[in-house]
């Protein structure tokens, strides 16, 4: 029998707190939470209910979503929720530790305002899934939406909040345009600026102005903030300081390709999130920029730290974006990658990978068949993953899995050499197999190794907590950039130990 508890929660998200005019609405809901169905988009085995919405906010987690269709442009809302009724998650169902820690531990309403040719709505929602202070998951049976609305003709100016700029920084000015593929430092040379047609001897080095926003792809919520006009790139110019720019000197900034990687707070690992639109981005460069950026000294701070940071994570992510199956623009995967019986290897290095430090493998595959069929992926030779594809009928679509390895902690490599190899058991008449992506995440010492070797970290700073980062194999030559800001670029001093060939900067 199921257990059922009852609280109380107040839970408040401000959009606009003015107005003269003002309406409360109530809706009482009771969702029937039920097992998923093949052709679910969820994560595989998530419990789900009627009319679930799914939303980027919530990863893999269903979303309860309320519409306030043709409203005026000024109106605005705070949304609550009360007498919550709580109960234990269906019998069988068990969340991934992935899909747990995406559980919040409060309710907390999302509001979000949409135009639709020339219609104002407004969509409220929430992920009706809780997690309590022992670690705990409860799925929300019923609850109470209570949603305040207000109109003070003010709305709509005060919730967007941005003075848009009247014209691009490209309307005047000469340009040039320098096409971005991947991250990384790049330079550019007195020779480069001939062959561009640029006469190096009528520049003053103290105007070269480079801009750019890098390939992230433009947000699809209207509420979220995204610059429009190109930001000011900070540069590094070696031999400028004459006030010529002459043979020999050259120009260095590190630039954004079409790929952002981001991390999550609570499952503590780095997501690639690809442009789908783009395999390369522009940055634009001119040579008389009234105000232009510069890589900017950073020193380290003066306290005493806390704590010592000698590894890294590292990672190789493939996404082959050959097909489209679904006949969309945001989803593509492999043309027809398994066919037959055979076995895809992947044979990757990561110099000096700590063995004692668990790596993560993650697939993510689709398939057609009239029958149940499996994909597999190993490491080494043993086999880690296995996910299912469900039987498909002709009217439905293909099904998506991404399925961690061994859950969070999935293997610990051998050496520095990890093979990985892919493979579709098929089943039922014509089979396809398709791989979407797959990732692999390791630990790295923080041991120099190359002309350009990106680090990436996240200190999760707490309180009076100063972490000290250790590279070794350095010689003193090398220059450290922190990149983390796509708008700042700093270089960063650092004390350099010429017994122990190492380079320590204190966060």
């Amino acid at each position: 029998m199921k257990k059922i508890y009852q609280f109380h929660l107040l839970v408040i998200l401000t959009v606009l707190a003015t107005g003269s005019f003002a309406a409360e609405l109530k809706i009482s809901k009771t969702l029937d939470w039920k097992y998923p169905s093949a052709t679910t988009t969820i994560s595989e085995g998530l419990p789900i209910f009627t009319g679930f919405g799914i939303r980027d906010y919530a990863e893999t987690l269903p979303v309860f979503i309320w519409q306030l269709a043709d409203i005026m442009p000024q109106t605005t809302a705070n949304a609550r929720v009360e007498n919550i009724v709580l109960m234990e998650p269906l019998p069988g169902v068990t969340l991934s530790p992935e899909d747990s820690a995406l559980v919040p531990d409060h309710v907390n309403p999302i509001i979000t305002r949409s135009i639709d040719r020339g219609t104002h709505s407004l969509e409220i929602g929430f992920i009706p899934i809780v997690k309590t202070a022992d670690g705990k998951i409860f799925l929300i049976r019923s609850f109470d939406l209570i949603i305040d609305t207000q109109d003070d003709g003010q709305g709509l100016k005060q919730a967007s909040g941005i003075i848009w700029k009247e014209q691009s920084k490209l309307a005047t000015g000469t340009w040039y345009r320098l096409m971005i593929s991947s991250d990384g430092i790049y330079k550019i040379t007195y020779n480069d600026l001939v062959v561009w047609g640029i006469d190096p001897s009528g520049i003053d080095p103290a105007r070269i102005g480079l801009y750019g926003n890098g390939g992230a792809i433009i947000p699809e919520a209207n509420k979220a903030s995204f610059p429009d006009d190109l930001l000011s790139v900070g540069i590094e110019i070696s031999g400028g300081e004459d006030g010529s720019f002459d043979q020999g000197d050259y120009i260095r900034f590190w630039a954004n390709g079409p790929q952002r990687w981001t991390y999550n707070t609570s499952s503590k690992k780095f997501k690639q999130n690809k442009n789908p639109y783009a395999t390369e981005v522009p940055y634009f460069l001119n040579i008389d920029d009234e105000a232009p950026s510069r890589v900017t000294i950073k020193n380290n701070v003066t306290n005493d730290p806390t704590h010592i940071v000698s590894t890294f994570p590292d990672f190789y992510y493939f996404k082959p974006d050959s097909l489209s199956v679904s006949r969309t623009g945001r989803t593509w995967v492999s043309k027809q990658l398994f066919r037959s019986t055979e076995t895809r290897q992947f044979n990757l290095n990561f110099p000096n990978t700590v063995l004692t430090s668990a790596a993560t493998i993650e697939i993510s595959v689709a398939g057609w068949s009239n029958t149940a069929s499996n994909f597999y992926a190993g490491v080494n030779g043993s086999q880690l993953i296995k996910t299912v594809i469900k039987g498909l009928n002709g009217n439905d679509l293909f099904y998506f899995t991404g399925v961690p390895a061994t859950k969070a902690q999935g293997f610990f490599p051998s050496s520095d050499n990890i093979n990985v190899s892919i493979w579709y058991d098929m089943a039922g008449s014509s089979p396809v197999g398709y791989l979407d992506y797959f990732s692999l995440q390791v630990t790295r010492k923080l041991q120099y190794t190359n002309n350009q070797m990106p680090v990436f970290y996240s200190p999760e700073r707490e309180s009076l907590k100063i972490p000290e980062v250790v590279f070794s194999n350095l010689t003193g030559s090398q220059h450290i950039w922190d990149v983390t800001q796509s708008d700042s670029t700093y270089n960063c001093n650092y004390v350099f130990d010429n017994e122990l060939n190492t380079g320590r900067i204190r966060m």
